[in-house]
């Protein structure tokens, strides 16, 4: 990318943040492992606006140089460190083979613990439907703010940038001679209402699934219960006459049940690649197994009673 595009794109995203609240909202979601910071957002003051965060200054006019640093009270004492590392890695960020714009948290301030932040995540190609993070740090910066030998790095991050009016910005860009460098503008509304229709069919896909398997396996553990209870009748009326707890009557059978269970969670782990689905599926299994017991057992006791009566 030359110099003259570079600044063409610098001028164009500050012309979006400063006139129309364009917001940014980078996450590390997608980065490498080495790289990767799941709690931190880089973000532009349109997103605290759009989000509802409040803070005690404005952080709209941000001078070249300047950054804001949101941290959960949960981080406060690590707050001089976190200033340190991103006034050095915001710094490194705006190096572009000629000069440096030394970056400083003009403004720090403290924000409640247990927030969840929307992240405007659209890029469902990359894998992952997250649209939120839990108690990030986030970096409050603009295009004025890191100076205008920034353009590469803030056309590079363009997946994390959302302007308003489709026409007005096809204008813009035309304008500013960056049109011809776009391939599509895509509508991030729907890309998130695509994203969304796929979670909620996929939930339920995996609760009709859920259910199905509850009620396959369930009628397997009835039918497991009646070979039971048939074939090991005579030991049991023993065991219950000579006045033997149930508990105790039944324990071997409760312990084949629960290493049953014990071997299904595993393997519906690894078929559906849910933990929690199948954790729940078997739980099910295990409360419905001990009403099925539960109903035998008494319709048995019933039963033996009322024999010994000669009803």
């Amino acid at each position: 990318m030359s110099n003259q595009e570079a600044k063409a794109w610098w001028n164009f995203y500050n012309i979006e943040v400063t006139k129309d609240d364009a917001i940014f909202v980078r996450h590390d979601l997608f980065a490498g492992p080495e790289e990767s910071s799941q709690d931190q957002l880089f973000v532009t003051p349109s997103y605290l606006k759009a989000q509802h965060i409040k803070t005690k200054e404005d952080f709209s006019n941000l001078k070249l140089g300047e950054y804001a640093l949101l941290i959960p009270k949960n981080q406060m004492k690590n707050r001089q460190k976190l200033i340190t590392k991103y006034n050095k890695s915001l710094t490194e960020t705006t190096q572009n083979g000629k000069k440096e714009t030394k970056m400083k948290a003009k403004y720090v301030e403290e924000v409640l613990n247990g927030e969840k932040r929307f992240i405007y995540n659209v890029a469902y190609e990359k894998m992952t439907t997250q649209q939120e993070i839990s108690d990030p740090i986030i970096i409050v910066i603009t295009p004025k703010s890191s100076g205008e030998e920034t353009g590469i790095s803030w056309a590079g991050d363009n997946d994390y940038f959302f302007v308003k009016g489709k026409e007005q910005t096809i204008n813009r860009l035309k304008e500013l001679g960056l049109y011809d460098k776009v391939h599509y503008l895509v509508n991030a509304y729907g890309q998130y209402e695509a994203q969304t229709n796929l979670v909620k069919e996929s939930l339920s896909i995996a609760i009709i699934s859920a259910i199905i398997t509850i009620i396959v396996i369930s009628f397997f553990y009835i039918l497991l219960h009646v070979l039971y209870f048939t074939h090991f009748r005579r030991t049991i009326v023993i065991k219950f006459i000579s006045g033997m707890p149930n508990l105790r009557i039944h324990r071997p059978f409760i312990f084949v049940e629960l290493g049953l269970l014990v071997i299904l969670l595993p393997t519906l782990t690894i078929i559906s690649n849910e933990f929690l689905y199948s954790l729940f599926v078997v739980s099910a299994l295990w409360f419905i197994s001990l009403i099925i017991l539960l109903v035998q057992m008494k319709n048995f006791e019933n039963g033996q009673i009322n024999s010994l009566k000669g009803e």
